[in-house]
Protein backbone atom coordinates (compact mmCIF):
# COMPACT_ATOMS: atom_id res chain seq x y z
CA UNK A 1 0.00 0.00 0.00
CA UNK A 2 2.80 2.40 0.87
CA UNK A 3 4.41 1.69 -2.49
CA UNK A 4 1.20 2.87 -4.18
CA UNK A 5 0.99 6.03 -2.11
CA UNK A 6 4.70 6.89 -2.49
CA UNK A 7 5.76 5.28 -5.77
CA UNK A 8 8.65 7.63 -6.52
CA UNK A 9 10.10 7.53 -3.02
CA UNK A 10 9.90 3.76 -2.58
CA UNK A 11 10.88 2.54 -6.03
CA UNK A 12 14.30 2.11 -7.59
CA UNK A 13 17.72 1.78 -5.95
CA UNK A 14 19.10 4.22 -3.36
CA UNK A 15 20.82 7.19 -4.98
CA UNK A 16 23.23 8.47 -2.33
CA UNK A 17 26.94 8.43 -3.12
CA UNK A 18 29.35 10.14 -0.66
CA UNK A 19 31.77 12.49 -2.40
CA UNK A 20 34.10 14.00 0.15
CA UNK A 21 37.85 14.26 0.67
CA UNK A 22 37.38 14.33 4.47
CA UNK A 23 38.29 11.31 6.59
CA UNK A 24 35.80 10.50 9.37
CA UNK A 25 37.99 11.48 12.34
CA UNK A 26 38.90 14.84 10.84
CA UNK A 27 35.26 15.47 9.92
CA UNK A 28 34.11 14.61 13.45
CA UNK A 29 36.69 16.94 14.98
CA UNK A 30 35.78 19.68 12.51
CA UNK A 31 32.08 19.26 13.32
CA UNK A 32 32.74 19.78 17.03
CA UNK A 33 34.98 22.76 16.33
CA UNK A 34 32.48 24.37 13.96
CA UNK A 35 29.74 24.00 16.53
CA UNK A 36 31.87 25.58 19.26
CA UNK A 37 32.86 28.50 17.03
CA UNK A 38 29.19 29.03 16.11
CA UNK A 39 28.29 29.19 19.81
CA UNK A 40 31.06 31.73 20.38
CA UNK A 41 29.72 33.79 17.48
CA UNK A 42 26.23 33.65 19.02
CA UNK A 43 27.66 34.84 22.33
CA UNK A 44 29.32 37.74 20.53
CA UNK A 45 26.02 38.63 18.91
CA UNK A 46 24.29 38.68 22.31
CA UNK A 47 27.00 40.95 23.72
CA UNK A 48 26.50 43.37 20.82
CA UNK A 49 22.72 43.14 21.23
CA UNK A 50 23.04 43.92 24.92
CA UNK A 51 25.34 46.86 24.18
CA UNK A 52 22.70 48.24 21.82
CA UNK A 53 20.25 48.31 24.69
CA UNK A 54 18.13 45.17 24.28
CA UNK A 55 17.31 43.38 27.52
CA UNK A 56 18.50 39.95 28.60
CA UNK A 57 21.65 38.48 29.98
CA UNK A 58 24.53 38.40 27.52
CA UNK A 59 25.41 34.93 26.34
CA UNK A 60 22.16 33.24 27.33
CA UNK A 61 20.33 31.29 24.69
CA UNK A 62 17.62 29.95 26.96
CA UNK A 63 14.05 31.14 26.80
CA UNK A 64 11.99 31.35 29.92
CA UNK A 65 9.54 33.46 31.91
CA UNK A 66 10.43 37.11 31.59
CA UNK A 67 13.10 36.48 28.98
CA UNK A 68 13.38 38.84 26.04
CA UNK A 69 12.41 36.54 23.18
CA UNK A 70 13.73 38.86 20.48
CA UNK A 71 17.09 38.57 22.18
CA UNK A 72 16.84 34.77 22.23
CA UNK A 73 15.98 34.63 18.53
CA UNK A 74 18.95 36.88 17.71
CA UNK A 75 21.15 34.39 19.58
CA UNK A 76 19.71 31.54 17.50
CA UNK A 77 20.05 33.36 14.18
CA UNK A 78 23.67 34.28 14.88
CA UNK A 79 24.58 30.69 15.77
CA UNK A 80 22.77 29.36 12.71
CA UNK A 81 24.34 31.85 10.31
CA UNK A 82 27.81 31.09 11.63
CA UNK A 83 27.22 27.36 11.38
CA UNK A 84 26.04 27.62 7.77
CA UNK A 85 28.99 29.75 6.64
CA UNK A 86 31.55 27.64 8.50
CA UNK A 87 30.13 24.34 7.23
CA UNK A 88 30.19 25.49 3.61
CA UNK A 89 33.74 26.78 4.07
CA UNK A 90 34.87 23.50 5.65
CA UNK A 91 33.22 21.41 2.94
CA UNK A 92 35.29 23.12 0.25
CA UNK A 93 38.48 23.63 2.23
CA UNK A 94 40.42 20.44 1.45
CA UNK A 95 39.98 20.20 -2.28
CA UNK A 96 36.39 19.02 -2.58
CA UNK A 97 33.48 20.73 -4.31
CA UNK A 98 31.40 21.93 -1.36
CA UNK A 99 28.14 21.26 -3.20
CA UNK A 100 29.14 17.65 -3.82
CA UNK A 101 30.49 17.18 -0.29
CA UNK A 102 27.19 18.43 1.13
CA UNK A 103 25.11 16.42 -1.39
CA UNK A 104 23.40 19.52 -2.73
CA UNK A 105 22.47 17.79 -5.97
CA UNK A 106 19.32 17.33 -7.99
CA UNK A 107 17.40 14.52 -6.26
CA UNK A 108 16.58 11.23 -7.94
CA UNK A 109 12.87 11.10 -8.67
CA UNK A 110 12.35 14.70 -9.72
CA UNK A 111 10.16 17.34 -8.05
CA UNK A 112 7.51 14.83 -6.95
CA UNK A 113 9.94 13.30 -4.47
CA UNK A 114 9.72 16.41 -2.28
CA UNK A 115 5.97 16.03 -1.81
CA UNK A 116 6.10 12.31 -1.15
CA UNK A 117 8.91 12.63 1.40
CA UNK A 118 7.13 15.48 3.22
CA UNK A 119 3.74 13.75 3.36
CA UNK A 120 5.26 10.54 4.71
CA UNK A 121 7.17 12.51 7.37
CA UNK A 122 4.05 14.39 8.47
CA UNK A 123 2.05 11.17 8.67
CA UNK A 124 4.66 9.43 10.81
CA UNK A 125 5.12 12.43 13.12
CA UNK A 126 1.35 12.93 13.45
CA UNK A 127 0.89 9.28 14.41
CA UNK A 128 3.66 9.40 17.01
CA UNK A 129 2.37 12.63 18.54
CA UNK A 130 -1.19 11.35 18.62
CA UNK A 131 0.05 8.44 20.72
CA UNK A 132 1.87 10.86 23.01
CA UNK A 133 -1.21 13.06 23.27
CA UNK A 134 -3.23 10.06 24.45
CA UNK A 135 -0.69 8.47 26.78
CA UNK A 136 2.00 11.06 27.62
CA UNK A 137 0.29 14.43 27.21
CA UNK A 138 2.28 16.22 29.94
CA UNK A 139 5.60 15.17 28.41
CA UNK A 140 4.48 16.37 24.97
CA UNK A 141 3.32 19.75 26.25
CA UNK A 142 6.47 20.09 28.35
CA UNK A 143 8.63 19.61 25.25
CA UNK A 144 6.56 22.19 23.38
CA UNK A 145 6.43 24.77 26.18
CA UNK A 146 9.34 26.93 25.02
CA UNK A 147 8.10 26.84 21.42
CA UNK A 148 4.56 27.74 22.50
CA UNK A 149 5.87 30.73 24.44
CA UNK A 150 8.10 31.76 21.55
CA UNK A 151 5.29 31.36 18.99
CA UNK A 152 3.06 33.66 21.05
CA UNK A 153 5.70 36.20 22.02
CA UNK A 154 6.22 39.58 20.32
CA UNK A 155 9.22 37.99 18.56
CA UNK A 156 7.15 35.32 16.80
CA UNK A 157 7.64 36.77 13.30
CA UNK A 158 11.40 36.84 13.88
CA UNK A 159 11.23 33.28 15.23
CA UNK A 160 9.79 31.91 11.99
CA UNK A 161 12.99 32.28 9.94
CA UNK A 162 15.09 31.04 12.90
CA UNK A 163 13.03 27.90 13.54
CA UNK A 164 11.70 27.33 10.02
CA UNK A 165 14.82 28.12 7.98
CA UNK A 166 17.92 28.72 10.09
CA UNK A 167 17.66 25.58 12.20
CA UNK A 168 16.96 23.16 9.31
CA UNK A 169 19.61 24.62 7.00
CA UNK A 170 22.38 24.79 9.60
CA UNK A 171 21.65 21.36 11.10
CA UNK A 172 21.19 19.53 7.81
CA UNK A 173 24.35 21.01 6.30
CA UNK A 174 26.49 20.18 9.32
CA UNK A 175 25.17 16.75 10.31
CA UNK A 176 23.58 15.03 7.32
CA UNK A 177 25.61 16.97 4.77
CA UNK A 178 29.16 17.41 6.04
CA UNK A 179 29.60 14.80 8.79
CA UNK A 180 27.51 11.99 7.31
CA UNK A 181 29.31 12.13 3.97
CA UNK A 182 32.66 11.45 5.67
CA UNK A 183 31.27 8.66 7.85
CA UNK A 184 29.45 7.05 4.92
CA UNK A 185 32.66 7.00 2.87
CA UNK A 186 34.53 5.27 5.70
CA UNK A 187 34.43 1.69 6.96
CA UNK A 188 31.33 2.61 8.99
CA UNK A 189 29.23 2.78 5.85
CA UNK A 190 26.02 4.73 5.41
CA UNK A 191 23.78 2.93 7.92
CA UNK A 192 26.13 3.16 10.88
CA UNK A 193 27.12 6.68 9.86
CA UNK A 194 23.46 7.68 9.81
CA UNK A 195 22.97 6.33 13.34
CA UNK A 196 26.04 8.20 14.62
CA UNK A 197 25.06 11.53 13.04
CA UNK A 198 21.46 11.14 14.17
CA UNK A 199 22.61 10.48 17.73
CA UNK A 200 24.82 13.58 17.60
CA UNK A 201 21.91 15.64 16.24
CA UNK A 202 19.65 14.31 19.00
CA UNK A 203 22.15 15.51 21.63
CA UNK A 204 21.44 19.07 20.43
CA UNK A 205 17.92 18.61 21.79
CA UNK A 206 19.02 17.68 25.30
CA UNK A 207 16.40 18.90 27.74
CA UNK A 208 13.51 17.21 25.96
CA UNK A 209 11.66 14.39 27.67
CA UNK A 210 12.58 10.81 26.82
CA UNK A 211 9.60 10.74 24.44
CA UNK A 212 10.77 13.94 22.77
CA UNK A 213 14.31 12.62 22.31
CA UNK A 214 12.92 9.41 20.81
CA UNK A 215 10.92 11.48 18.33
CA UNK A 216 13.96 13.58 17.40
CA UNK A 217 16.04 10.43 16.89
CA UNK A 218 13.36 8.79 14.73
CA UNK A 219 12.91 11.93 12.63
CA UNK A 220 16.68 12.11 12.19
CA UNK A 221 16.81 8.52 10.98
CA UNK A 222 13.96 9.24 8.59
CA UNK A 223 15.74 12.30 7.15
CA UNK A 224 18.92 10.23 6.75
CA UNK A 225 16.88 7.58 4.94
CA UNK A 226 15.43 10.24 2.63
CA UNK A 227 18.96 11.38 1.81
CA UNK A 228 19.96 7.78 1.09
CA UNK A 229 16.96 7.23 -1.17
CA UNK A 230 17.15 10.50 -3.13
CA UNK A 231 20.90 11.21 -3.10
CA UNK A 232 20.21 14.87 -2.36
CA UNK A 233 20.31 16.87 0.87
CA UNK A 234 17.75 19.24 -0.63
CA UNK A 235 14.93 16.80 0.12
CA UNK A 236 15.53 16.23 3.86
CA UNK A 237 16.33 19.94 4.19
CA UNK A 238 12.98 20.80 2.58
CA UNK A 239 11.10 18.33 4.81
CA UNK A 240 12.83 19.61 7.94
CA UNK A 241 12.10 23.24 7.08
CA UNK A 242 8.43 22.70 6.25
CA UNK A 243 7.89 20.56 9.35
CA UNK A 244 9.45 23.17 11.65
CA UNK A 245 7.53 25.99 10.00
CA UNK A 246 4.20 24.17 10.23
CA UNK A 247 4.84 23.31 13.87
CA UNK A 248 5.58 26.91 14.84
CA UNK A 249 2.63 28.22 12.84
CA UNK A 250 0.32 25.69 14.49
CA UNK A 251 1.52 26.65 17.95
CA UNK A 252 0.60 30.25 17.23
CA UNK A 253 -3.09 29.37 16.95
CA UNK A 254 -3.77 26.02 18.67
CA UNK A 255 -5.39 26.28 22.12
CA UNK A 256 -2.69 24.33 24.00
Amino acid sequence: MLARLFPTLLSGPPAYVPRTPWNPWAAAAATILLFIVAMVAAYGATVITSALGLSGSAGSGQAGPGRDYAYVVIWLLAAQAAMIVLTIAAAGSVGGDWREVLALRTPAGGPRIYGEALVLLLLLVALYNLILLLFAREALLGDLKVFIELARSPARLLALPAIGIGAPVSEELLFRGFLLSALAASSLGYRHGAVVTTAAWTVLHAGYSVYGLIEVFLVGLYLAWILWRTGSLWVPLFCHAVYNSLLLAALMVLPL
